[in-house]
């Protein structure tokens, strides 16, 4: 990661997506991964890649980080389309 955010600790916006983009690459076809986002972390560190999974299994397969950024995940069970 190049640089920081000038508000605060943390990548900048683009490096985040650039990142969001190598974990959608490498978490491509891997069952029970729904979804992948930017969002605020819950660690209050600024903004993380939020992964909706179906379950622990699943989140147990996650990477904690991608570079310099931190990876958490959301447990959602199965989406089916009504």
């Amino acid at each position: 990661m190049a640089s920081k955010g000038a508000g605060g600790p943390g990548p900048l916006i683009e490096d985040i997506k650039r990142c969001q983009e190598l974990l959608e690459q490498q978490l491509a076809g891997v069952e029970g991964v729904l979804g992948i986002g930017i969002a605020l972390s819950k660690k209050g560190s600024g903004l993380a890649l939020n992964v909706l999974v179906a379950n622990d299994a699943t989140a147990s397969r996650l990477p904690a980080k991608i570079q310099d950024v931190d990876v958490e995940y959301d447990i959602v069970g199965d989406i089916n389309a009504l």
